[in-house]
Protein backbone atom coordinates (compact mmCIF):
# COMPACT_ATOMS: atom_id res chain seq x y z
CA UNK A 1 0.00 0.00 0.00
CA UNK A 2 1.31 2.99 -1.13
CA UNK A 3 0.86 7.17 0.01
CA UNK A 4 -2.27 7.25 -3.03
CA UNK A 5 -3.60 4.28 -1.63
CA UNK A 6 -3.51 5.62 2.14
CA UNK A 7 -5.07 8.81 1.28
CA UNK A 8 -7.65 7.33 -1.22
CA UNK A 9 -8.53 4.82 1.58
CA UNK A 10 -9.32 8.23 4.34
CA UNK A 11 -10.95 10.74 2.25
CA UNK A 12 -14.28 9.15 2.79
CA UNK A 13 -16.47 10.83 0.73
CA UNK A 14 -16.78 11.27 -3.13
CA UNK A 15 -13.68 12.40 -4.31
CA UNK A 16 -11.33 11.95 -7.48
CA UNK A 17 -7.53 10.70 -7.45
CA UNK A 18 -5.38 11.01 -10.55
CA UNK A 19 -2.99 8.64 -10.33
CA UNK A 20 -0.37 10.23 -12.34
CA UNK A 21 0.58 7.76 -15.44
CA UNK A 22 3.04 8.31 -18.40
CA UNK A 23 0.30 7.13 -20.47
CA UNK A 24 -2.66 8.15 -19.08
CA UNK A 25 -4.29 12.08 -19.93
CA UNK A 26 -3.59 14.54 -17.46
CA UNK A 27 -7.08 15.94 -16.24
CA UNK A 28 -5.72 18.92 -14.78
CA UNK A 29 -7.01 21.46 -17.62
CA UNK A 30 -9.91 20.11 -17.91
CA UNK A 31 -10.38 20.74 -13.29
CA UNK A 32 -9.63 24.33 -14.46
CA UNK A 33 -12.20 24.56 -17.01
CA UNK A 34 -14.86 23.11 -14.59
CA UNK A 35 -13.83 25.22 -11.22
CA UNK A 36 -15.87 27.57 -10.68
CA UNK A 37 -13.63 30.19 -8.41
CA UNK A 38 -10.10 29.33 -7.34
CA UNK A 39 -8.04 29.36 -4.11
CA UNK A 40 -4.15 29.83 -4.49
CA UNK A 41 -0.88 29.98 -2.44
CA UNK A 42 1.60 32.75 -3.45
CA UNK A 43 3.98 29.85 -3.59
CA UNK A 44 3.76 29.03 -7.53
CA UNK A 45 3.44 31.86 -9.81
CA UNK A 46 3.01 29.38 -12.38
CA UNK A 47 -0.40 28.34 -10.39
CA UNK A 48 -1.41 31.69 -10.11
CA UNK A 49 -0.86 32.27 -13.84
CA UNK A 50 -2.98 29.67 -14.72
CA UNK A 51 -5.68 30.42 -12.42
CA UNK A 52 -5.69 33.77 -13.67
CA UNK A 53 -5.92 32.30 -17.43
CA UNK A 54 -9.71 31.15 -16.29
CA UNK A 55 -10.65 34.64 -16.28
CA UNK A 56 -12.73 33.22 -13.03
CA UNK A 57 -13.16 34.66 -9.50
CA UNK A 58 -9.48 34.32 -7.66
CA UNK A 59 -8.94 34.24 -4.13
CA UNK A 60 -4.50 34.51 -3.23
CA UNK A 61 -4.04 33.09 0.44
CA UNK A 62 -1.62 34.95 1.76
CA UNK A 63 1.22 33.09 3.68
CA UNK A 64 4.89 33.10 4.85
CA UNK A 65 6.78 32.42 1.47
CA UNK A 66 8.92 29.05 1.09
CA UNK A 67 12.23 29.29 2.46
CA UNK A 68 15.00 29.79 -0.31
CA UNK A 69 12.82 30.95 -2.69
CA UNK A 70 14.45 31.30 -6.08
CA UNK A 71 14.10 34.73 -7.22
CA UNK A 72 13.01 35.00 -10.07
CA UNK A 73 12.67 38.64 -12.61
CA UNK A 74 13.50 42.01 -10.93
CA UNK A 75 12.46 42.86 -7.92
CA UNK A 76 9.48 45.28 -9.23
CA UNK A 77 8.16 42.07 -11.07
CA UNK A 78 8.27 40.30 -8.01
CA UNK A 79 6.20 43.09 -5.96
CA UNK A 80 3.67 43.62 -8.38
CA UNK A 81 2.89 39.36 -8.67
CA UNK A 82 2.89 39.40 -4.97
CA UNK A 83 1.79 42.64 -3.16
CA UNK A 84 2.79 43.45 0.07
CA UNK A 85 0.48 46.00 2.37
CA UNK A 86 1.57 48.86 3.03
CA UNK A 87 3.36 49.48 6.23
CA UNK A 88 3.11 52.08 9.24
CA UNK A 89 5.97 54.52 9.45
CA UNK A 90 8.49 54.10 12.18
Amino acid sequence: MDVADLFDNEVGRAHFLHRWSRHAPNPYQAFLRLADDFIVTNDSASMIAEAVDMMKPLLRLRGSPPREAPQHGSAPDRAALFPQPAREPA
